[in-house]
C-alpha cells in the first residue's frame, strides 16, 4: 500500500517562510544587533583607511538600520563610496547632514580629496559657493573655494575652479581666495590663482602677517609645509605693483 504523499499548499509553504523570515529578524535584532552596533562604532573610531571602509560598507549593506546612526553620510563621503550613498539617500539619509562638530559629508569629500562623491553632490543640490555647504568655523566666513584654498587642497581647488566657480569670490568680511592661498604658504597654489587671473581686493597687499611670518623659516602655514620666502619671491616678480612690508 504507497503512503500518500504530504501536500502542501503555496499558502502553507508561504506562511512558514513568513515565519523563518519573522524569527529570523528578531534574532538579528535582539542576538546580532548590539554586536553590530558597536562594531559599527568601533570602525567609525578608527583612522580612516580602505579596509576600515570596506567593513563599513559590508556592515551597512547587511545591516540597513545602520543607515540611522550619525554621520553614516560622512563616512560615505570620506571613502568616496557613492553606492553607499545613493542606498543611503534612498532609505531618506540627508546628503549633506551636519555631524557632532558641525562639519558636513561636503566638508569631508573635499579634504578627502573624492573628486567624483564631490561632483555628485554638486550635481544633486549641494551649493558649491555656499559657506554652510561645508559647515563648521568656515560656515561664518569661508567658501569652499577659500578653505581648500587655505588649507593648500591643489586638486579640489582646480576641480572647484573648472566647475566654474568665481576665482574671485568674496566672503562678507570681502577675502577672496588668492588671499586664503597665501596663508598656505604653498607657492604651487598661489601660483594656480594668479595663473587663473585671480586678484586682490585692495591693490595693497591685505596678508601683511603672514608675509612677515614668511621671513622666519620656522614658520609652518596651515599646510604644515609653507615656503612663504618663495611665495614672496613670486609675488614680487608677478605683482610688482604690492606694497610688501620689508
Amino acid at each position: 500500500m504507497k503512503m500518500p504523499r504530504p501536500r502542501i499548499s503555496i499558502v502553507g509553504l508561504m506562511l512558514v517562510i513568513a515565519v523563518a523570515s519573522a524569527m529570523l529578524g528578531l534574532w538579528r535584532q535582539w542576538v546580532m544587533w548590539p554586536s553590530v552596533l558597536n562594531t559599527y562604532r568601533d570602525l567609525c573610531r578608527q583612522r580612516p583607511s580602505t579596509e576600515v571602509g570596506q567593513q563599513l560598507t559590508k556592515l551597512i549593506r547587511e545591516f540597513p538600520a545602520l543607515a540611522n546612526e550619525p554621520d553614516v553620510m560622512i563616512y560615505a563621503a570620506i571613502y568616496g563610496d557613492l553606492d553607499l550613498c545613493r542606498n543611503l539617500l534612498k532609505r531618506g539619509v540627508p546628503l549633506n547632514e551636519v555631524n557632532a562638530g558641525d562639519y558636513t559629508p561636503f566638508y569631508y569629500a573635499l579634504q578627502r580629496k573624492q573628486t567624483k562623491f564631490v561632483i555628485f553632490m554638486i550635481e544633486h543640490g549641494v551649493d558649491p559657493t555656499s559657506p554652510d555647504s561645508i559647515g563648521g568655523v568656515s560656515a561664518k566666513r569661508l567658501s569652499p573655494l577659500h578653505h581648500v584654498a587655505r588649507s593648500g587642497n591643489l586638486e579640489m581647488c582646480r576641480l572647484l575652479v573648472d566647475l566654474g566657480i568665481d576665482i574671485d569670490s568674496e566672503t562678507k568680511d570681502g577675502d577672496r581666495p588668492l588671499r586664503c592661498a597665501l596663508s598656505s604658504g604653498d607657492p604651487e597654489i598661489v601660483e594656480f590663482f594668479l595663473d587663473h587671473g585671480a586678484t586682490f581686493r585692495e591693490p595693497m597687499l591685505p596678508y601683511n602677517e603672514s608675509i612677515r611670518y614668511g621671513y622666519d623659516t620656522s614658520f609652518q602655514g596651515p599646510t604644515g609645509g609653507s615656503d612663504m620666502k618663495a611665495v614672496i619671491e613670486m609675488l614680487e616678480e608677478r605683482l610688482p605693483h604690492l606694497q610688501l612690508p620689508p
